[in-house]
């Protein structure tokens, strides 16, 4: 893969549509979008939170937060799609040097692909400083970039992400992590003919922002982090007049999202292939749920500050 040195092309053609993930018109969403974003920087200070955009520096406190997050601990659930991926061998070893090398390595994709095609929140202590969450989000337009990353298969932009994150993903090696790339690619073949059926219904052609991962540090969850970021994204959606759309891959992600004001569109079973079929009783699948909140659904919480 690393032989692969040339860039992707401005414009693919992806779901029998032209997308570009380059486009002027995402930037400058992008642009606008971070401007608000920093208005709102202590809009949330009353609970203890500070509101930022994150950037390059902010990498490795970011994919901390991130890993712990979704890899779960003895007292906090993992996140359940990539809990699945990574397969009984590894459930419940939270330590596991090979379960934290997947699940670190993922969230370094998606910060990466985030700061090429999307934008980073972070919610921050107040007080201190400290990272305490993390939203990555693509702009409308740049959905598509962020919802192929699951694949397996070799595109131009999926082999530069691979060379800007510097390794290949750790899933190749199939002993150490059996089936886990055959997971990966049923769950993203899933969402990504969810996503197509639902379209319509997700802003038409003006699009929508995509909330790509959404992660709370263990030890601060349960404070409103999830209410701050999220809240701050319907802020900017409104003023730009698009719904937001989220997937939750757990019944407590989805009440979560739903009093945030996210309406559940459609919630079915990922079809297994036939190498997978011993995962229905063994390793049971998630069941994502596909939500989006209108634009001017619940009244965020926060405002931007002069």
């Amino acid at each position: 893969f690393a032989s692969v040195l040339t860039p992707p092309p401005q414009c693919f053609t992806c779901l029998g549509m032209a997308t570009s993930c380059f486009a002027s018109s995402a930037d400058t969403l992008i642009s606008r979008a971070s401007d608000t974003l920093r208005s709102m920087r202590f809009a949330r200070k009353d609970v203890g939170h500070e509101i930022v955009v994150l950037g390059p520096r902010d990498e490795a406190e970011a994919v901390g937060v991130m890993t712990r997050s979704f890899n779960g601990t003895e007292a906090s659930a993992p996140e359940k799609g990539f809990d699945w991926v990574a397969g009984v061998e590894l459930r419940g070893k939270y330590e596991d040097p090979k379960r934290m090398q997947l699940f670190s390595f993922y969230m370094r994709w998606v910060f990466t692909l985030a700061r090429k095609y999307g934008l980073l929140i972070g919610v921050r202590d107040a007080r201190d400083g400290t990272l305490l969450a993390v939203t990555a989000v693509m702009p409308p337009g740049n959905a598509l970039c962020a919802l192929d990353f699951l694949s397996v298969q070799a595109t131009p932009r999926m082999l530069r992400l691979i060379i800007a994150v510097g390794q290949l993903p750790p899933n190749t090696d199939t002993k150490a992590y059996p089936l886990a790339t055959e997971r990966l690619e049923a769950l993203g073949k899933h969402l990504l003919e969810s996503y197509k059926r639902l379209l319509p219904q997700m802003g038409g052609a003006r699009g929508h922002w995509y909330v790509h991962l959404q992660a709370v540090d263990p030890s601060a969850q349960g404070r409103g982090c999830t209410r701050t970021s999220l809240d701050a994204l319907a802020k900017v959606a409104d003023a730009d007049d698009r719904p937001c759309y989220i997937e939750a891959n757990s019944d407590r992600n989805q009440a979560i999202y739903a009093r945030l004001g996210y309406n559940t569109l459609l919630k079915e079973a990922i079809k297994l292939p036939a190498k997978l079929s011993a995962d229905q009783t063994a390793n049971p699948p998630p069941t994502p749920s596909c939500m989006l909140r209108p634009v001017g659904g619940r009244t965020a919480s926060i405002a931007a500050q002069p």
